[in-house]
């Protein structure tokens, strides 16, 4: 808690940025991201938290179901091209984190529609930064992933995710 209050302080929408980062976190942990259409974007300048959150994120999912791509990996449109097709349905949770705008090209607003954009604006001065910050959240994972199935109880009945207004205006 301490984290999230520090890293949004001073946003207008900042507990509606805590709550919708954990209710995705939530839908990403119960397989709800795929069925709901929504990936989250972490956006913001560097050494902000974006990095932390995506290693906490990576920490409730086996090494075996993650994998990263950059940005110009997801450009290859031909990766595919002349093999044999396949069907599957994906339980696929998205997250991305980037210090700039993220590098769409001809996109309408179907992409837009699918993101949920937490800006983050406050960087932590150089020595107020703890590199063992993920280590000391290990011992936290069970409160956690309280805060997790607390956003997981307000989440599951509704059939959206929650928007903040910041990320509504940055889309």
């Amino acid at each position: 808690k301490p984290f999230l209050d520090e890293t949004f302080e001073g946003a207008d929408d900042k507990q509606e940025r805590i709550d919708a980062l954990l209710e995705w976190m939530a839908a990403a942990i119960f397989g709800e991201t795929t069925r709901r259409a929504k990936a989250l974007y972490l956006y913001g300048y560097t050494a902000t938290g974006k990095s932390v959150v995506c290693e906490l994120v990576k920490l409730f999912f086996p090494n075996q179901h993650q994998s990263a791509l950059g940005f110009d990996d997801l450009e290859d449109k031909v990766a595919v091209k002349f093999r044999p097709g396949f069907k599957f349905r994906p339980n696929t949770a998205f997250l991305y984190a980037a210090n700039g705008r993220m590098p769409l090209n001809d996109c309408d607003d179907s992409i837009f529609r699918r993101l949920i954009i937490i800006h983050f604006e406050n960087p932590v001065p150089v020595e107020r930064q703890d590199p063992d910050l993920i280590e000391k959240f290990k011992g936290e994972l069970s409160g956690i992933l309280n805060l997790v199935l607390e956003a997981a109880v307000a989440m599951l009945p509704r059939n959206n995710l929650l928007d903040p207004a910041s990320s509504r205006a940055l889309k």
